[in-house]
């Protein structure tokens, strides 16, 4: 359980940072979590009132409130369309926490009658929600059976999708339109005299590759000596918000906490509060649109961008980035093939794009020998989250089709990760009769151990930029197999790609394993061009080095050392 009081505890010096102060009516003590109680689920529960102050008051400018928290502790999905935010009052029952009224200080405890926002605070001990309906009706019915055909279907559409965006590409640059915001008078700057400060700006705090690399960024950034100021543009679960909690000195959830006003508005509120003297923008809709604004106001000194992967079936944060690319100091890219994408396709100076690889291995390699002397059964895994983009489903396919051409002693099946598609994942595990062949693991399982076991890696995502799962399997020496989609060419042996179409990329898949059990295919042959594939890469420099070089450039609180990065 999560005592209120301490909760209290915590947000007083916030409250007073921004000038105001709180009366606390407690409705319950204490908040009973329904899944493990453990350090971490504790701390994201902090780091949930903590961020939801902070985000309300740079809302509101510390206007009088009255707010009730409650816990979202009924296993229902929350993050579409901002539905962690209700702006009207209603009584929830036991599920009700809190009910703290805000107010300038100096002014009554008790404030006029109003309507009190309702805020929720996400249970962090449950891995995923219960229950989730992403389909209803018919679409539900052929997702549960024939999840490869609907994404045949799905394929198709953003191949049309895809040929637009890349023709549209060479006139992105420099085609928005300036922001038109009205002045908001300056805060007092928070640290002010404290050293420099960064302001990461996301699009949430959950589990991908992205946020991984903010969430090592920050803590590279707090190391160096800066304040660290983060916001997050989008509603959600936020499950990574402890652990950006480490580094950052203040959070805001500018889509979670929204209660009147736009999300830009209260983005130039923190950016007026904090004064950053860089910005670095990890996937945010909000800073990019802002940044004309900022420039025209002189808020920013320096701005960078990280960007992972040009998509095919939405809009895309690439996109976004050429187009505010006059607003840009620097972008950095995770590919050889976004880096020539943005040049030669887009036009952006071949100065403002800098490459940098997402690991960090030492660039001493050598490859691990004796994994392959005993490949009988072989082991078969796929890593990532059970989302859209990753399809696991396509997997639980391969696992069926490879089962019925060699039977089931010749494998052991792997599968790491949690997300949305989970119990439709496994559902169709069970229909296709090798649910007891394939082993769940959790979102937490170590990679590290998996890829030490794995012969075979199965990367069969309809999107990626250049996945760090494959520079991790290519270490570990599996072989890894991929869709040959956005830069995975540059980690995955040519032979080895596959097509991105769900029905070729099953068949190809199996027909690949099936040759390296047979004997047919030659592991070592691969396996030493994945060698070659990775020491090239490790020759390149990290977006550590990359991002960190760029932070200093543009002041230096004290000597970075990015030599170990």
């Amino acid at each position: 359980m999560v005592s209120m009081y301490a909760v209290q505890e915590r947000l007083e010096p916030i409250a007073r940072e921004f000038g105001v102060t709180l009366a606390w009516e407690m409705i319950a003590d204490e908040i009973v979590l329904r899944g493990e109680l453990n350090a971490r689920a504790i701390e994201a529960v902090h780091a949930q009132f903590e961020a939801a102050l902070r985000t309300l008051l740079i809302f509101s400018e510390g206007a009088p409130q009255s707010v009730v928290f409650a816990l979202a502790n009924d296993g229902q999905p929350r993050h579409a369309a901002n539905l962690l935010v209700e702006g009207v009052g209603r009584q929830i029952g036991d599920k009700q926490l809190a009910q703290l009224e805000i107010a300038p200080i100096g002014s009554g405890p008790k404030l006029p009658s109003m309507d009190p926002i309702l805020l929720w605070i996400d249970d962090p001990s449950v891995a995923e929600p219960e229950s989730l309906d992403l389909y209803t009706g018919v679409k539900a019915l052929a997702f549960g059976r024939y999840p490869w055909l609907m994404d045949e279907a799905r394929q198709r559409m953003a191949d049309r999708k895809y040929a637009a965006k890349m023709a549209e590409l060479p006139h992105l640059r420099g085609s928005n339109l300036p922001v038109s915001i009205d002045e908001v008078p300056r805060a007092p700057a928070c640290g002010e005299g404290k050293g420099q400060s960064i302001l990461f700006a996301l699009y949430w705090l959950d589990f991908g590759g992205a946020e991984a690399f903010a969430l090592k960024m920050m803590e590279a950034a707090k190391a160096a000596g800066y304040t660290v100021v983060v916001t997050c543009d989008e509603a959600g679960r936020h499950r990574v918000i402890e652990r950006a909690a480490k580094f950052a000195d203040a959070i805001y959830l500018l889509g979670t906490c929204q209660f009147g006003g736009s999300k830009e508005q209260a983005m130039l509120g923190v950016i007026r509060r904090h004064r950053p003297t860089v910005i670095h923008i990890h996937h945010s809709w909000v800073l990019y649109r802002l940044l004309p604004a900022l420039r025209a106001l002189r808020l920013v000194k320096a701005v960078i961008d990280s960007t992972h992967i040009l998509e095919y079936r939405f809009g895309d944060f690439v996109s976004e980035s050429i187009r505010y690319s006059p607003y840009i100091d620097q972008h950095h890219v995770i590919s050889a093939d976004l880096q020539q994408q943005m040049i030669q396709k887009a036009a952006v100076p071949i100065e403002q794009v800098r490459l940098g690889k997402l690991h960090d291995m030492s660039r001493n390699f050598a490859p691990m020998p004796g994994k392959w002397d005993d490949a009988d059964p072989l082991h078969v895994s796929f890593v990532g989250r059970f989302t859209q983009q990753k399809r696991p489903y396509l997997f639980v396919q391969m696992v069926q089709q490879l089962i019925k051409r060699f039977g089931r002693k010749r494998f052991v099946f792997e599968a790491v990760g949690e997300g949305l598609l989970g119990p439709s994942v496994r559902a169709l595990a069970h229909n296709l009769g090798v649910a007891d062949a394939v082993s769940f693991l959790p979102a937490a399982t170590p990679v590290a151990d998996v890829l030490g076991r794995a012969h075979v890696l199965v990367i069969c995502s309809d999107n990626e930029g250049l996945t760090l799962v494959g520079f991790e399997s290519a270490r570990a020496q599996a072989v890894i197999i991929s869709t040959d989609v956005g830069a995975q060419r540059e980690i995955v042996a040519p032979e080895m790609l596959v097509p991105r179409h769900p029905i070729a990329c099953v068949s190809q898949t199996v027909k690949l394993i099936g040759e390296i059990v047979q004997g047919r295919r030659d592991a070592a042959r691969i396996l030493a061009q994945q060698d070659e594939l990775l020491k090239a890469n490790l020759d390149q420099p990290t977006g550590t080095e990359v991002c960190l070089a760029f932070y200093n450039s543009v002041t230096s609180p004290k000597a970075l050392d990015v030599s170990a990065s």
